[in-house]
């Protein structure tokens, strides 16, 4: 379901009007297991950005947007997020990135930097 998801929107986003005019190409979509395509790519990428499904709160609060709540039914938890996390280190070139809620802990352990917004966290580990 994801992947018909993100493939209706990067045809969407060929058909506007400053891609066609700039002649941009929308991302290739890769669809299957991250964990295995990472292990094939022709060319290890210098970066890789995982954005794993946040886990949820501890405590009370509002609840999220309805979009995010139906997304996360479909998709469920990222159960395997910690091997995916381990086969993005070993494949990238220079960096891994990993987008978190303020509340979660560090996906790799001590991140090398970290960039704290209002509720969100962005981890780089370096290679």
């Amino acid at each position: 379901m994801m992947a018909a998801l993100l493939a209706d929107g990067f045809n969407r986003l060929a058909q506007l009007d400053w891609m066609q005019r700039l002649k941009l190409v929308p991302p290739a979509l890769s669809t299957g297991n991250a964990i295995e395509l990472l292990s094939r790519l022709p060319q290890p990428p210098d970066c890789i950005y995982l954005d794993p499904m946040f886990p949820p709160k501890r405590k009370k609060s509002a609840l999220a947007k309805k979009s995010m709540l139906v997304l996360r039914d479909l998709l469920g938890d990222d159960e395997d997020k910690d091997k995916l996390f381990e086969a993005a280190m070993q494949t990238a070139g220079k960096r891994v990135v990993v987008k978190s809620p303020d509340y979660a802990e560090p996906l790799g352990g001590k991140p090398h930097e970290s960039f704290q917004g209002k509720l969100l966290r962005y981890d780089v580990y370096l290679r």
